[in-house]
């Protein structure tokens, strides 16, 4: 039996063509088909009813994403550059579509660099949005070992989550949670005022360490096809 959503959803795919660590990123083969490709088709097997909208400055993205079943939106070359925000190709998205199909009220941001989320997580995020009064949900991962961040104005590295000399056992330390670029999910409205996708007090979402690859390299690419 299908979920029944209170809210109206559309999902939205930004893949530029230009990638500076991994040429043409976002058609790279995973799983033996596009990245682009297999994102939508994930979306698509949900049977969710879900509009699933690509925008990219890339043709050759555009015509993998129709041929799988997305609805595709040109993104002007402003829009598609190096300094582009997600936010920004998220808004003309919505722009364009709204002209098109007007009755939605909430977003679901998927990357498919992350093509590792599992359909489970994905229902697991939306009825969480379903149930709860934020604004934003996000997929993020439990992470117990000391992270260190840099000070740049101390010109060093400092810990994070463990402030103590000695250690305790790393079972009694509070995990940190690590944010993974598999699933946002928030508020149309809410976005539309103020150009976030973090809105209110986000809501994360825990998912299982797998599922939180992120393809930034040749690397990530050759280690998510493994473990797929």
């Amino acid at each position: 039996m299908k979920p029944q959503f209170k809210n109206k959803y559309i999902v939205v795919i930004p893949a530029r063509g230009g990638s500076k660590s991994i040429k043409f990123k976002n058609i790279q083969t995973f799983n033996g088909i596009p990245l682009i490709s297999f994102a939508v088709k994930k979306f698509k097997k949900l049977e969710l009813n879900l509009e699933v909208i690509v925008t990219s400055d890339s043709d050759e993205i555009l015509n993998l994403a129709s041929k799988a079943g997305a609805f595709c939106i040109k993104r002007p070359i402003e829009l598609s550059g190096d300094n582009a925000t997600s936010e920004s190709a998220i808004t003309h998205a919505i722009k364009v579509y709204s002209e098109i199909n007007n009755k939605f009220n909430a977003i679901i941001f998927h990357q498919c660099t992350s093509p590792l989320i599992s359909e489970n997580s994905i229902l697991k995020s939306i009825s969480t949005y379903e149930i709860s009064s934020e604004n934003t949900v996000f997929s993020v991962i439990e992470e117990n070992n000391p992270i260190w961040l840099f000070n740049s104005k101390l010109d060093e590295y400092e810990i994070l989550n463990n402030k103590e000399k000695i250690r305790g056992p790393r079972q009694k330390r509070k995990p940190q949670l690590i944010e993974t670029g598999g699933i946002y999910i928030f508020d149309r409205r809410e976005f539309e005022k103020k150009g976030n996708r973090f809105l209110g007090n986000p809501l994360p979402v825990v998912i299982p360490k797998k599922e939180s690859v992120d393809i930034d390299d040749p690397e990530d690419l050759n280690f998510a096809n493994k473990i797929k």
